[in-house]
């Protein structure tokens, strides 16, 4: 995945179990999706980026 295949990105919680974990879900130009999660590696560097790569393409669920 890179960034200019991304079209659009959701950030939002997902609660399973007892646990949350917050989400980004990329929506890519080849018409399918890529979803990552907090406890995932490189969640922090991920986050840092996206204001910068895909500048008003975020929106909250």
């Amino acid at each position: 995945m890179l960034w200019h295949d991304i079209r659009r990105a959701f950030i939002y919680e997902s609660t399973s179990g007892s646990q949350t974990l917050t989400c980004a879900e990329f929506i890519l130009t080849e018409g399918y999706s890529v979803e990552i999660n907090s406890e995932m590696p490189g969640w922090d560097s991920a986050l840092q980026h996206l204001p910068q790569r895909i500048e008003n393409l975020v929106d909250e669920r």
